[in-house]
């Protein structure tokens, strides 16, 4: 498994904690279920704000091939 879609919050409404925060939850979340995968990205970007530049959620989750728990491509490619 590769991915994974969630409605699981971390009970804070939209508050996510951040990238970071968003991030952490998905490692519980995909850890919990089983998975062995060390690092794992929410699919969320940023706006640019005070000079930080923004994030493209695209960026964040690498080129691909992304397979569902049964290890089926669903995608190969953005």
């Amino acid at each position: 498994m590769t991915f994974f879609v969630t409605s699981v919050g971390k009970g804070n409404g939209a508050d996510l904690g951040g990238l970071n925060g968003a991030d952490a939850h998905c490692g519980a979340l995909a850890k919990a279920a089983g998975s062995t995968i060390a690092s794992w990205r929410a699919y969320l970007s940023t706006q640019e704000a005070g000079g930080v530049k923004a994030v493209n959620a695209r960026d964040r989750v690498g080129k691909g091939p992304w397979r569902n728990a049964k290890g089926e491509v669903i995608a190969t490619s953005i």
